[in-house]
């Protein structure tokens, strides 16, 4: 757990100390007198770093005590822990922390300049930190924290491009709640309450997931939106006003397996006049 961590941070402070120390040893190297050249020669059998290495080594133990810190600052226990991730793990660790950061505090807003840092720092995927954070939170039903990430993301700049960012983060919460929606057809045989309990959710905040798909950027991102969600009627409309004959047909099909047959001969008037 983190509170174990926390509870070893001497040790992170102890290595940190330790390759300062190197750093400064590989500095008195390039001041080497001659008669001291033997000393070079039993450091090779050493493992050798470069300044550029021990930096960066350095600056992720940095940070990771300042996350941990940041994390144990707060008594929640918003997400398994039994086996904390670390700056120190693969990118999916990196970025699980990430998640971890974000979910710690009172708002995303207060973990968000932690996790830029990681980001930039490790070169990771910025899409991929949001879209997994968003996912937990859409599972949450967490839209106050859906739309202050949303927020963070459109007042940040990076090199990724923000609206592919910001589009794939409402799109992945709309698969969750689609996801949620299947698994009660799914199960309504089987008398699964914690499903069904699930699918009430998804309808008692039906309003605030359609104000999430109307924030996304992109007109074909924002259709499959609402196809994922049912809504094949907002589909339909931005696809005949982007005159979409492809995207129609697709809609005209999905209304006829889901049974909107309303939606489905609309859709096949639409496109007796307008496909060629």
């Amino acid at each position: 757990m983190y509170s174990d961590l926390f509870s070893n941070l001497h040790y992170l402070n102890k290595a940190r100390k330790h390759l300062e120390q190197y750093l400064e040893s590989l500095s008195k190297k390039q001041n080497i007198l001659p008669n001291q050249s033997w000393r070079l020669k039993n450091d090779n059998l050493r493992k050798q770093m470069s300044p550029q290495e021990i930096d960066s080594y350095i600056n992720a133990i940095n940070l990771q005590i300042e996350c941990t810190k940041f994390i144990c600052s707060y008594k929640k226990e918003t997400f398994n822990d039994d086996k904390p991730s670390t700056l120190f793990g693969n990118n999916d660790a990196k970025i699980s922390l990430c998640c971890q950061i974000l979910m710690a505090g009172n708002s995303v807003q207060e973990g968000f300049g932690f996790v830029i840092r990681i980001i930039q720092c490790f070169n990771l995927s910025s899409t991929l930190v949001y879209t997994q954070i968003s996912r937990e939170l859409a599972k949450q039903f967490n839209f106050k924290e859906i739309n202050n990430l949303l927020k963070c993301i459109d007042e940040s700049g990076y090199k990724e491009d923000k609206n592919v960012t910001f589009d794939e983060c409402i799109s992945t919460c709309i698969r969750v709640f689609a996801a949620i929606n299947n698994e009660n057809c799914q199960n309504q045989t089987s008398n699964d309450t914690n499903a069904f309990n699930r699918h009430q959710q998804v309808s008692k905040y039906s309003k605030e997931i359609e104000s999430l798909i109307q924030l996304i950027k992109s007109d074909e991102n924002k259709i499959n939106a609402f196809i994922l969600n049912g809504r094949l009627k907002s589909a339909y409309l931005i696809a005949i006003r982007l005159e979409r004959v492809d995207i129609v047909k697709h809609i005209a099909n999905v209304a006829e397996r889901v049974g909107q047959n309303l939606i489905r001969d609309i859709c096949i008037k639409w496109l007796e006049k307008n496909a060629k």
